[in-house]
């Protein structure tokens, strides 16, 4: 899929959540909105920011880890081809 596409995608939905999220917060009761209920949502969010760094930081060292490992192979095929 086009990276631009599924951009614009993932912004779409995010977009749409906000929108469904401001309408939905006139229908709580008062109760949902005490700052306890805040604080719980905020440190959701937070641990869920936190694991997705952490992913993604796992998910660049592999690929760099892959590519590296990739140019070695290709350095190491291209001596013995010139050693013929």
């Amino acid at each position: 899929m086009n990276p631009i596409a599924l951009s614009l995608i993932a912004f779409a939905i995010i977009l749409g959540g906000a929108f469904v999220g401001s309408l939905l917060r006139r229908t709580l009761p008062g109760n949902h909105l005490a700052d306890d209920a805040k604080d719980v949502v905020r440190l959701g969010a937070g641990l869920v920011g936190t694991v997705a760094a952490l992913v993604l930081g796992l998910h660049e060292a592999r690929a760099r880890q892959s590519h590296g490992a990739s140019q070695s192979r290709g350095a190491a095929v291209h001596d013995i081809a010139g050693r013929r």
